[in-house]
């Protein structure tokens, strides 16, 4: 059974909405084992920073900070090694995923012998092109890599430490996609991988920074690299 867990999240420009996602997530998570979070800043010019450190008073909040942007993959990447709990989760901090999720995720992390848990998006809450974008992309990716995932990308997922600092260090080939690349990893490399179900909505605030259209052509060449890199890494490595 679960005593503690590390909730990781990652936050650029997220004043609007940051301590709210924060404050539920950790009312839904201490009420199942002792909690700490672990928020890896990016360099955001709009005060979450200063959000976050205030929350720091009242939260068992550990703060990751950049001055300079590392982007969502090397932000991520720091806040995995920095966990010291086992049991690690990860949401991602626009207030898309739901905390009433989470006993669903956390029964299945209990009751399964698995290394990761990730949640598989139900009724997706993202504008068409995105939705599109990500079936071609995931869809492409269960195809070359043999993966037998539907939502291998998804930023809500349970973590067992182990694999974390095992896999993370290893991630740098898919910028917009850190979460494939460290699931494909963690697949062929033998951990045990379960998915559950679970909700989506808008964004709290905002707009989504993701495929922008300006950036859709410069995306699909990095994507399509990195996915031939990795490709001829991972079949060599047989």
């Amino acid at each position: 059974m679960v005593n503690k867990i590390d909730i990781i999240m990652v936050a650029f420009n997220e004043a609007d909405s940051i301590e709210e996602v924060l404050r539920s997530f950790y009312a839904m998570v201490s009420k199942y084992a002792e909690t700490q979070i672990i928020v890896a800043e990016d360099g955001s010019i709009d005060g979450t920073r200063e959000i976050l450190k205030g929350l720091t008073n009242e939260l068992p909040l550990k703060l990751e900070l950049a001055d300079n942007r590392r982007g969502y993959a090397g932000a991520v990447k720091d806040a995995l090694i920095a966990a010291t709990n086992d049991t690690i989760i990860f949401v991602d901090s626009d207030g898309q995923y739901l905390t009433d999720d989470f006993p669903n995720l956390f029964a299945a992390w209990n009751s399964q012998d698995k290394d990761m848990v990730i949640g598989e998006k139900v009724d997706r809450q993202d504008p068409p092109h995105r939705i599109l974008i990500s079936w071609i992309y995931h869809s492409l990716v269960r195809l070359s890599f043999k993966v037998p995932f539907k939502d291998m990308d998804c930023g809500y997922r349970f973590i067992r430490r182990e694999l974390a600092l095992n896999i993370a260090p290893e991630c740098h080939l898919l910028p917009y996609s850190y979460w494939s690349e460290f699931t494909v990893r963690a697949y062929r490399k033998g951990f045990k991988i379960a998915t559950v179900p679970i909700g989506h909505r808008d964004r709290l605030a905002g707009a989504s920074r993701m495929y922008p259209f300006r950036k859709l052509p410069s995306m699909t060449i990095k994507q399509l690299r990195g996915l031939w890199t990795l490709y001829g890494e991972l079949r060599s490595s047989r």
